[in-house]
């Protein structure tokens, strides 16, 4: 049976590489704010690739030539997921929670790289 899923983007940052990645001549990649209305496995992952824009280091949905060229240029082999935020009313006591976790390192040198602003900053 098939299950609804929503999933809202928001395209924070973009950049252009002039690095070659099959079968085009640069590479384009974005800073994407992901916030999924449903939870459903893998949502946020099958929701990218389903539009086209599979996530660095997602070795089930993603694209591996991509992922090539973030290890060979760059040195950079984790999944490109983050939860930097995570916003919930508590079920017991009602108290609405917000939980923050900052970037680790492969981000924080993709950032500067890209010279993208730390959105979490």
């Amino acid at each position: 049976m098939h299950k609804t899923a929503v999933t809202y983007l928001k395209t924070i940052s973009q950049v252009t590489l002039d690095i070659p990645v099959k079968p085009y001549d640069s590479s384009r990649y974005s800073l994407v704010q992901l916030s999924p209305k449903t939870g459903r496995m893998h949502q946020l992952r099958v929701h990218s690739n389903k539009i086209s824009h599979p996530l660095i280091g997602d070795r089930k949905y993603g694209d591996k030539n991509h992922d090539h060229m973030f290890d060979q240029n760059f040195g950079w082999k984790n999944m490109f997921l983050h939860a930097g935020s995570l916003a919930f009313t508590h079920p017991f006591t009602s108290e609405k929670m917000q939980l923050k976790a900052p970037f680790p390192k492969d981000w924080i040198s993709l950032f500067e790289k890209f010279q993208w602003a730390n959105p979490l900053d």
